[in-house]
C-alpha cells in the first residue's frame, strides 16, 4: 500500500507538470438536462469512476481520472463532495480535477455593475470573495442573483458556495409577482437539480417560498445536518451559515402560522450568538429581528449583550432605530440619548464623537450623525480638525434638509474659528479650509434667497462663493441656471465652468483611482451644458472605484445621485429613476435626493404618456 501511494504521488505530479484535460462552462448556460432515468444512470457512473480513483491498479486510477476530466462539469458536484473523501488518493485526484475546471463567472447579459464587481474574481482571497458576495446580494432588481447562483453551483470552495446561497436566502424578495417569478426562474435555471449542499439549500428555499408548511420538515433536516457539520467537520461550515439556516426555518415557521415555535427558535438564535460577535453582526441581527417583528428576541439580545450596549454607541443607535420601528419613540429617544452621552467626559471625547459620526454617516443614519457632530462642535477646540469638519458636515446636512439659513450662519461661525486658529499658528487668514467653508456659506445664503425679487442679492452671494472657491460645482450650476444674467456675467460663468471642468480632468489624471474628481466633473457637466456622455462615463467610473474599495461605501448614495442626474440630462428617464431610487434607498433621509427622484418620476410619467399606445 505504501508503494502504491508513493507511485500515486509521482504520477499525479507528472499529470500536473504535463497538463491534463481542461474543461470550461458558462455558469448560467448548462447543457439541456437528460431525462431523469438517464441522469440517475450518469450519476451512478460518475460515482463509480470516483471510487476507481482510489483503485489499487494505477492504470485504473488514471483511466477513471481521464474519463472524469472528459465528463467535465457534469461531475462537478460529485467531485467537490469527494474532495473530503477519507481515501487520500480519491481526495487528491478529486481536488485536482475540480481545479482543472474553469467557470465563466460573467456572461454578456450581466449588468455592467456586475461585470465590474467580478473583475479578476479568480485572484481574490476568500474574505474578498465573501465581501463581494454581500455586495452582489445588496444590488437592486436582483442584478446580482445570476452570479450568486453560479457561485452556488460552481464555486470550488464549499464554504463560498454556501455563503452565496445564504446571501440569496437572506435577501428580502419582492412581493411583485413578475419579479418573484423571474427570481424563481433564475434560481431554477442555473442551480437546477444540482446535489451539492448549497444547491440543495436553494431547492428547499424555493419549496418554502411556494408552500411554507411543506418547506419546514426538509429545512429542519438541513439545519440539523449543518449543526452536525459544525461539530464533526467545522472546516465545511461556519457559525454564520448555521445561523442563516436557523433564521430561514424561523421565517417558515412564522409564515406557516406556527408563531410560538418561531418565537422559541428566535430566542435560541439570540442565545447562540457568540459572545464575541462583531458589532456589525449584532446590528445586522437587530435589523433582521426587527424585520421579523421579533421584539421579544430583541429584548433578549439587549439583555444578553447589556455590557456591549452600555459601551458601544453604534449598538445603542441601532436599538433606537428598532424602537422607532416599534413606534416606541420614548424608548428610541432614551437609547439615542444614552448613545450620545457614551463618549462624553473622555479625554478624547471630541475625536471619539467624530469617529462615531463617521460610522453613522457610512450607514446613512443622518439624524444620529448630526447629533454626534454637534457634540463635536461643543467639545472640540475651535479651529481643530474635528471641529472644522463637524461644522462643514452639519452645514451640508442642514442644506440637504433645505435649512439653508441655519447652514450658512453655522458655517460662518466655523470659518471664523478656522481663521482664528490660523492666526494662532502664525498664518495670515483666510486659510484654505476657511475659504472652502465661506464658499459653501455664501452658496447656502444664496439658496435661502429663493424669491425672484432676491435675485441681485442671490447672485452677489454666488459670486462671493466663487471668489473663495472657483471650482465649487454647485455654485457654478446655480449661476448657470440664473435667468436674465447680464451677457458679460453669462459669458464669464461659461468660462468658469470650462475652467473648473479642466481642473477636474487634471485631478483625474493626477489621481486616477480617486472617485471624487470623476464625480465632480460628472455633476458639473450633467447639470450645465457640458458633454453628457462624458458626464455619464465619469459617473460610472466613480462608482466603479468606490465599489472596489470596501471603506468607501458611505459615499455611494451621492454617487448614485450623480448617475441619476446624468441619465436625466441624457433624457433617459427610466434609468434616471432607477439609479435615483437606489440612491434614495441607501439614504432615505436625504431631502435633495428624494426631491430629485420625484422630479425624475414626473418626467418619466410625462414622457410615457406621450408615447403612442399600441
Amino acid at each position: 500500500m505504501v508503494v502504491r501511494r508513493q507511485l500515486a504521488w509521482f504520477c499525479l505530479c507528472c499529470v500536473l507538470i504535463h497538463g491534463g484535460a481542461l474543461c470550461s462552462v458558462r455558469g448560467d448556460e448548462p447543457a439541456a438536462p437528460p431525462a431523469a432515468a438517464d441522469q440517475d444512470q450518469r450519476q451512478q457512473h460518475i460515482e463509480s469512476l470516483i471510487g476507481q480513483l482510489g483503485a489499487d491498479d494505477y492504470f485504473a486510477r488514471q483511466r477513471a481520472q481521464q474519463e472524469l476530466a472528459a465528463i467535465g462539469f457534469e461531475a462537478f458536484d460529485a467531485l467537490t463532495a469527494a474532495e473530503n473523501h477519507e481515501d487520500i488518493e480519491i481526495s487528491l485526484r478529486a481536488r485536482y480535477l475540480v481545479r482543472l475546471m474553469q467557470v465563466a463567472w460573467v456572461v454578456e447579459s450581466d449588468p455592467p455593475e456586475v461585470k465590474s464587481l467580478l473583475d479578476d474574481y479568480e485572484s481574490k482571497s476568500e474574505p474578498e470573495r465573501v465581501a463581494l458576495i454581500q455586495r452582489l446580494a445588496g444590488l437592486e432588481d436582483s442584478d446580482g442573483l445570476a452570479v450568486l447562483c453560479r457561485m452556488v453551483r460552481f464555486e470550488k470552495s464549499l464554504i463560498l458556495s454556501k455563503q452565496a446561497a445564504a446571501a440569496i436566502i437572506g435577501q428580502r424578495p419582492t412581493d411583485e409577482e413578475p419579479a418573484a417569478r423571474r427570481r424563481e426562474q433564475t434560481i431554477r435555471r442555473i442551480v437546477g437539480r444540482a446535489s451539492r449542499p448549497a444547491a440543495v439549500w436553494l431547492q428547499n428555499y424555493l419549496t418554502g417560498l411556494a408552500n411554507p408548511a411543506a418547506g419546514i420538515e426538509p429545512w429542519e433536516k438541513l439545519v440539523a445536518r449543518e449543526e452536525r457539520l459544525a461539530l464533526d467537520a467545522p472546516q465545511q461550515t461556519r457559525p454564520e451559515l448555521v445561523g442563516a439556516l436557523r433564521r430561514e426555518l424561523a421565517v417558515l415557521l412564522r409564515r406557516s402560522g406556527r408563531a410560538a415555535e418561531a418565537d422559541a427558535l428566535l430566542l435560541k438564535i439570540v442565545a447562540r450568538e457568540p459572545e464575541t460577535a462583531a458589532t456589525e453582526d449584532l446590528i445586522e441581527l437587530l435589523d433582521w429581528l426587527a424585520a421579523q417583528q421579533a421584539f421579544a428576541a430583541i429584548d433578549q439580545a439587549v439583555t444578553r449583550f447589556s455590557e456591549r450596549f452600555d459601551d458601544e454607541p453604534l449598538l445603542l443607535y441601532a436599538l433606537a432605530r428598532v424602537r422607532r420601528a416599534q413606534a416606541k419613540e420614548d424608548l428610541a429617544s432614551e437609547a439615542a440619548a444614552k448613545a450620545l452621552a457614551t463618549n462624553d467626559g473622555r479625554d478624547n471625547g471630541a475625536a471619539a464623537h467624530a469617529e462615531v459620526a463617521r460610522q453613522l454617516m457610512q450607514r446613512y443614519w443622518s439624524d444620529f450623525a448630526m447629533a454626534e457632530l454637534r457634540r463635536v462642535i461643543e467639545l472640540a477646540k475651535p479651529g481643530d480638525r474635528e471641529s472644522l469638519l463637524a461644522y462643514y458636515r452639519v452645514g451640508e446636512m442642514l442644506h440637504d434638509q433645505a435649512q439653508n439659513l441655519e447652514a450658512a450662519t453655522l458655517l460662518e461661525t466655523g470659518a471664523a474659528g478656522a481663521d482664528e486658529a490660523a492666526r494662532e499658528m502664525g498664518i495670515e487668514p483666510p486659510s484654505q479650509f476657511s475659504k472652502l467653508m465661506r464658499a459653501r456659506m455664501h452658496f447656502f445664503y444664496a439658496c435661502d434667497l429663493a424669491s425672484p425679487n432676491d435675485r441681485p442679492k442671490r447672485v452677489e452671494h454666488l459670486l462671493a462663493a466663487l471668489e473663495n472657491d472657483p471650482t465649487d460645482a454647485d455654485v457654478l450650476i446655480a449661476l448657470y441656471r440664473e435667468k436674465d444674467l447680464e451677457p458679460a456675467l453669462r459669458d464669464s460663468t461659461r468660462d468658469n465652468i470650462a475652467k473648473a471642468a479642466d481642473e477636474f480632468r487634471s485631478r483625474i489624471q493626477q489621481e486616477p483611482d480617486n472617485p471624487s474628481p470623476y464625480n465632480q466633473l460628472a455633476w458639473l457637466l450633467a447639470n450645465t451644458d457640458g458633454d453628457r456622455n462624458e458626464a455619464l462615463r465619469c459617473s460610472q467610473k466613480s462608482l466603479e472605484l468606490v465599489r472596489a474599495d470596501p471603506d468607501s461605501t458611505g459615499s455611494e448614495a451621492s454617487l448614485l445621485d450623480t448617475l441619476g442626474h446624468c441619465y436625466f440630462a441624457l433624457g433617459d428617464f427610466e434609468n434616471a429613476v432607477k439609479y435615483q431610487s437606489r440612491a434614495v434607498k441607501l439614504d432615505r433621509q436625504s431631502g435633495l435626493m428624494n426631491k430629485a427622484l420625484n422630479e425624475f418620476r414626473a418626467a418619466l410619467e410625462e414622457s410615457s404618456s406621450k408615447k403612442p399606445q399600441p
